[in-house]
């Protein structure tokens, strides 16, 4: 037998019946660890500036799940050969095996058009897979990194809850793209959703104000020392 066919472990061959443990477990996506480190990506604004972002009141622009598979545009997910898809469970899932589906390995992809949800200018968007996986996970992580500005492709080694995240650093709002996740080697693993979004948002605060917003302040100008940051 051949690597690329080979099962992965000594477990035989998935079931849709070997994921009936997810179907009642809440999976808090929101704390899962991501792949990348996205504070070299956050966008920092101190309150002396008089404007305000419009990306601190809207930072998700769509999250896709199984039970919400096609967004605005030619926004959508694709599920290549998935065990069982569960709408039912506590937190709707996608689950894949490689063991089960040895002659073609499963993926999980998400295909975004930013013009589709009103953006008319270049911004940075950051594409995150909410995965989960019960052993070591060997994924190819596939983007158009032909456009330039792409962050986070390449081979990614999972195990465990996490985010697999891909940036597009200054993507024009006509340029479609995707993010594809390719299972290569290990074990069982779920899809839960996938949250495109504007990157990280930090507010700079003043220490005194943080303590009492009633008192006056003049340390806005001042160094590091003086501030604390808040990620939102």
């Amino acid at each position: 037998m051949s690597p690329s066919t080979a099962p992965v472990g000594s477990a035989a061959p998935a079931s849709a019946d070997d994921h009936t443990e997810f179907d009642h477990t809440s999976a808090d996506v929101s704390t899962f660890p991501d792949t990348l480190d996205l504070r070299d990506l956050a966008q920092k604004y101190d309150p002396s500036e008089r404007f305000v972002p419009s990306v601190v009141w809207y930072r998700t622009i769509e999250t896709l799940s199984p039970v919400k598979t096609v967004g605005l545009g030619r926004t959508n997910v694709t599920l290549i050969m998935p065990t069982i898809v569960q709408t039912d469970a506590t937190t709707p899932y996608a689950g894949f095996d490689r063991r089960a589906t040895p002659n073609r390995n499963p993926v999980a992809q998400v295909h975004f058009l930013p013009a589709a949800y009103g953006n008319t200018a270049p911004a940075t968007y950051v594409v995150s897979f909410s995965i989960e996986t019960t052993g070591p996970v060997t994924f190819t992580v596939s983007a158009p990194t032909f456009i330039g500005g792409v962050s986070g492709a390449g081979s990614r080694s999972v195990d465990g809850a996490t985010n697999v995240s891909v940036v597009f650093s200054q993507l024009a709002p006509t340029q479609p793209v995707y993010v594809a996740l390719e299972q290569t080697t290990g074990a069982q693993w779920n899809w839960y959703s996938t949250r495109i979004a504007y990157p990280p948002f930090v507010l700079q605060l003043c220490r005194c104000c943080g303590r009492d917003a009633r008192r006056p302040c003049s340390h806005h100008a001042v160094g590091p020392k003086q501030r604390f940051e808040l990620a939102v």
